[in-house]
């Protein structure tokens, strides 16, 4: 895995705990420009996970002889096991302390769906969103998967045709006549194919590095169709294309992130930082509000939380598993 990648998980990430922080701790509230903006465009981090995921499982299975079944067994075991641990937690907390996690409740049949990646309204009325609320991203993260796992069986000259198809397919037809479906009618589904193109263009080329002058101009133009955005739109023009140029200036630097070995480690624990932090954030706003600790102090026992919970998911959680997977189902 690419150390730029790892850490760009990293950044997309920890924007988005940022971005969470204010909506939980000062609702939108827009009293300070940090608070703005991260309110704002902190939600930018999903636009790039999605980028991320496209390329790094496209370039995965072109360089790979691999099944369709082996593929679908190293997806789920990636992001199953520590979801559902993550939902089931959720669920604890939810019905055993029912105001601790904003804008989420539980209900039998829709904890069952969340499990299941089943698009669902939220009991709490917040709209389609699983138990675990941030897992919306992962319901389009099954789909992708599940369109990939079909368009593998056409062959790999034609794997990113069909999966063009099956994201323009369950984008459209399905989005207008199934009520539950109608959740992937957003276009965000597109960014998964943003990463892809950007995946197939990087394998091809000789050279895997561009002049650091054209990456920081990239990059530049990159955050300064973001910032003309107005936010996080999860628009693929919007917010994709700006998002796909930070990305291509990011890992077309790669030997200059060799050295950044910790924040390497934090894009693995990224996954986990990712499901974890609302909850997190949540106890700790407790805690501080119990102990009467001020907003600083806070924040900075909020990310010591969420650093340490990460660290351990994925030491005694997700990495032990993908282990046990790569020796049962092995990539060639």
């Amino acid at each position: 895995m690419l150390y730029s990648i790892q850490i760009l998980r990293a950044i997309a990430a920890w924007i988005v705990v940022a971005h969470h922080y204010v909506q939980i701790v000062h609702g939108f509230s827009q009293a300070t420009p940090t608070l703005a903006f991260l309110s704002n465009y902190g939600a930018i981090g999903v636009d790039i996970f999605f980028i991320i995921s496209g390329f790094v499982i496209y370039l995965a299975t072109k360089n790979n002889t691999t099944t369709a079944m082996t593929f679908a067994v190293h997806r789920v075991a990636r992001i199953l096991p520590i979801y559902w641990i993550c939902t089931a937690i959720t669920a604890v907390l939810v019905i055993s302390w029912p105001k601790l996690i904003p804008s989420t409740a539980f209900e039998l049949s829709f904890f069952l769906k969340s499990l299941l990646f089943i698009p669902s309204p939220n009991p709490s009325g917040i709209g389609i969103y699983p138990l675990v609320t941030v897992g919306w991203t992962l319901n389009f993260e099954a789909a992708f998967y599940l369109i990939f796992f079909l368009a593998i069986f056409f062959g790999k000259k034609n794997l990113i045709s069909m999966i063009f198809i099956g994201i323009f397919l369950i984008n459209t037809i399905p989005a207008k006549f199934i009520p539950n479906i109608q959740f992937y009618s957003s276009t965000i589904i597109y960014e998964f194919m943003i990463g892809i193109l950007i995946g197939s263009f990087y394998e091809k080329s000789e050279s895997k590095d561009i002049n650091i002058i054209i990456s920081v101009i990239l990059f530049s133009i990159g955050i300064y169709l973001l910032h003309a955005a107005g936010g996080a739109s999860h628009d693929p023009v919007k917010n994709g294309i700006p998002c796909a140029l930070i990305f291509i200036s990011i890992i077309t630097q790669e030997k200059y992130f060799k050295r950044l070995k910790f924040f390497k480690h934090l894009g693995d624990w990224s996954y986990s930082t990712y499901l974890f932090h609302v909850i997190i954030i949540s106890i700790s706003i407790e805690f501080t509000k119990i102990m009467l600790i001020d907003e600083k102090n806070a924040i900075a026992l909020s990310v010591i939380g969420i650093a340490a919970i990460s660290y351990l998911s994925f030491r005694f959680i997700e990495k032990p598993i993908s282990i046990f997977i790569k020796k049962k189902f092995p990539l060639k």
